[in-house]
């Protein structure tokens, strides 16, 4: 096996103990494997995706991460940020049109509706945002975070993958609809993206939920092995904290789909 190791002065000269495993090259490889598949099931729209992920990753390093932990205003940073990838990477990913404007529309909102959820659910259920040894260590190492906020700022943006998802096919599925026959008015497109949108919001709200729980899965295996009652299982605040993410979400997602289709009913009868 290649590993890593961590090097130590010492009078004699430099000793050397065991740091990890070396797991650099497959990364790569990985990496390269995921670059190709993607390349060849989703062409070039599959690279101005992974060029979306760059950009959206780097507004979360160089601007969200910093303004957190400097103790800004989560409202206007999460807010500022949300819009900043919604505009930036779904005009690039889907192209400049009407429908994706539709997407975008659906998208704010749902991002809007998430983050008056996740303010109201934090201060309601009193969730703190401590649950574990990292956010103590992260509390003393930068006093000046809010670690609440930091809830806040994850139910958000955890949610926003999701609506971008439901966004998106939703108003293409309008878009198809309404190709398939122009006689369509308003309320025929609306009623027949509906149909297709119950779908979307049940599979969608399924994703949330297991994304959620496999993130904490091994919190809550120790919390369920203890065998404490449900009252008090629920009460518990790292399930607490992971039944409001799913339900702030799923709300979020349920709401933009009707948005959504609505606004791409009515770009698609207009044009």
């Amino acid at each position: 096996d290649k590993v890593s190791v961590a090097s130590i002065p010492i009078e004699t000269g430099n000793d050397y103990i065991f740091n990890d495993f070396e797991r650099t090259n497959g990364i790569y490889v990985l990496f390269a494997v995921f670059l190709i598949i993607l390349f060849l099931t989703a062409g070039f729209g599959g690279l101005r995706a992974l060029l979306g992920l760059v950009i959206t990753f780097g507004l979360l390093i160089v601007y969200l991460i910093p303004s957190l932990i400097q103790g800004q205003q989560v409202v206007y940073v999460v807010g500022g940020v949300v819009l900043a990838i919604t505009a930036l990477v779904l005009y690039l990913v889907h192209g400049f049109s009407l429908k994706t404007g539709a997407a975008i529309v659906g998208t704010l909102c749902g991002s809007a509706i998430a983050m008056i959820g996740a303010l109201w659910s934090t201060d309601a259920l009193r969730l703190t945002g401590i649950t574990g040894d990292e956010d103590l260590v992260l509390s003393a190492v930068a006093s000046q975070v809010k670690l609440s906020n930091l809830l806040i700022a994850s139910m958000v943006i955890a949610g926003f993958g999701a609506l971008n998802d439901v966004t998106v096919t939703q108003s293409s599925a309008v878009w198809e609809l309404a190709s398939a026959n122009e006689k369509q008015t308003w309320r025929q497109l609306f009623f027949g993206g509906m149909r297709i949108g119950r779908d979307h919001i049940a599979s969608s709200i399924y994703t949330i939920a297991f994304a959620y729980v496999g993130s904490a899965l091994v919190t809550l295996m120790l919390i369920v092995a203890a065998s404490p009652p449900l009252a008090r299982l629920i009460n518990d605040e790292v399930v607490a904290q992971e039944l409001a993410l799913i339900m702030v979400g799923s709300i979020a997602l349920a709401l933009s789909t009707p948005i959504t289709t609505a606004c791409a009913a009515w770009f698609a009868v207009k044009i």
